[in-house]
């Protein structure tokens, strides 16, 4: 899950500096090569890139005006993620996915809610807009974690 993770970040990264105008060839190299990938349309039009099935069921938060919203993967590609949750934040909605890796990284990808599905209780697309963030997971102690994550053992002495 970690290398998909860290696939994605590099993906979305480089294609906000390119849709920013500041994208080089490093960055256009990296869509090119990540983005069949990962897919490039949103994981509810029917693709299923074999990269990402491994997303599926894993926990996530997103924060919104509504609060943090615990949620699965339900679908993830390079352009968005399908996302079960109880919560049903309206249509155009800003709000930020976090997707622990289960270790000590943190990603956090912007995105806008794009559809709330009725007929499918708790379903919720967002389209992911600009430059994701790797953080470590201490770095965002304010935020709810979705799950208990995993700490490597340590010779040293536990932060307090």
């Amino acid at each position: 899950m970690d290398e998909l993770l860290q696939m994605l970040h590099h993906y979305r990264t480089a294609r906000g500096r390119m849709a920013s105008g500041f994208g080089d060839e490093a960055d256009h190299t990296t869509s090119v090569a990540f983005g069949p990938l990962l897919g490039e349309l949103p994981p509810w039009h029917g693709l299923d890139p074999h990269s990402t099935r491994s997303a599926k069921g894993h926990p996530v938060t997103i924060a919104s005006p509504m609060g943090f919203l615990p949620g699965r993967l339900r679908g993830l590609t390079g352009a968005g993620a399908l996302v079960a949750s109880d919560a049903k934040p309206g249509l155009g909605t800003r709000c930020v996915l976090r997707v622990d890796d289960g270790f000590d990284h943190t990603y956090l990808f912007p995105a806008v809610v794009s559809m709330v599905e009725d007929a499918d209780a708790g379903c919720l697309a967002l389209i992911f807009d600009g430059s994701s963030e790797l953080a470590g997971t201490q770095e965002l102690r304010g935020w709810p974690t979705a799950y208990p994550v995993a700490r490597r053992r340590s010779r040293g002495t536990p932060p307090v």
